[in-house]
């Protein structure tokens, strides 16, 4: 976690995008920031391809519900999707494990809840959400055990809604391993051997059925990302 930690906080925002109107130009310098820079022989991923994947993210965390009016995102990087929840209407918060995402996200929120830079096993729950997710995060956990504790504070945190994305799955991981080695060697060799943490399907299954939750587990929608075919997203919901 410390070297992927390092990574993170070496970037850099180009703060004059950030003042541009547009807000294209701006999330997709968030995204940048928050690691849309790989490259790859497909091309990065576009904004719209990102505005489905939000829109999908926001009904699947609605639910059966009516409407949800606050947000919390674990691992939340630059902002960027709290920055569309927050001009949706949403009353939003979030953290991060890296100081430097965490001071460009507050340069582009304009009222967050609470925004701050933890280790997501120390997040605070004290303050409850709608929907507390993560996208991109759970890979980079040192094991198992750790993972657990996250998925448990989030649960503390959210009065209906939980959701993991970007999972990589396990059944899929030495098929991941090499493509991802074979993409990212002409690009930048620090990523290419960091190791990330793959999960099992049932370890979600067997946490909703210990919390009474419901379970809905999809293909990933990010149209465009290499990385869409090892992943899954997870959905759990209260049944309050």
């Amino acid at each position: 976690m410390e070297k992927w930690k390092e990574i993170w906080n070496a970037k850099k925002v180009n703060n004059e995008i950030l003042s541009n109107s547009c807000l294209e130009a701006v999330f997709m310098e968030l995204k940048r920031m928050d690691g849309n820079d790989t490259l790859t022989e497909k091309g990065g991923v576009t904004y719209s391809a990102f505005r489905k994947q939000y829109n999908s993210l926001v009904g699947y965390l609605q639910g059966d519900k009516d409407r949800v009016n606050r947000v919390f995102e674990a691992g939340c990087g630059s902002g960027p999707f709290l920055l569309l929840l927050e001009l949706d209407g949403k009353q939003v918060g979030g953290l991060d494990y890296s100081a430097s995402h965490i001071d460009t996200a507050r340069k582009v929120l304009k009222s967050p809840i609470e925004l701050y830079c933890e280790e997501a096993i120390d997040m605070q729950t004290d303050i409850k959400y709608d929907c507390v997710f993560t996208n991109s995060m759970f890979e980079y956990f040192p094991d198992y055990e750790y993972a657990s504790k996250v998925l448990e504070k989030m649960f503390e945190k959210s009065m209906y809604s939980v959701a993991v994305l970007d999972v990589h799955d396990r059944v899929k991981e030495k098929a991941y391993t090499a493509y991802r080695r074979l993409i990212i060697h002409n690009y930048d060799k620090k990523y290419a051997d960091l190791k990330k943490l793959f999960y099992e399907k049932e370890f979600f299954v067997d946490f909703a059925s210990s919390h009474n939750m419901d379970i809905r587990i999809t293909t990933s929608k990010l149209e465009g990302y290499w990385n869409r075919d090892f992943v899954f997203d997870v959905y759990l919901y209260k049944n309050n």
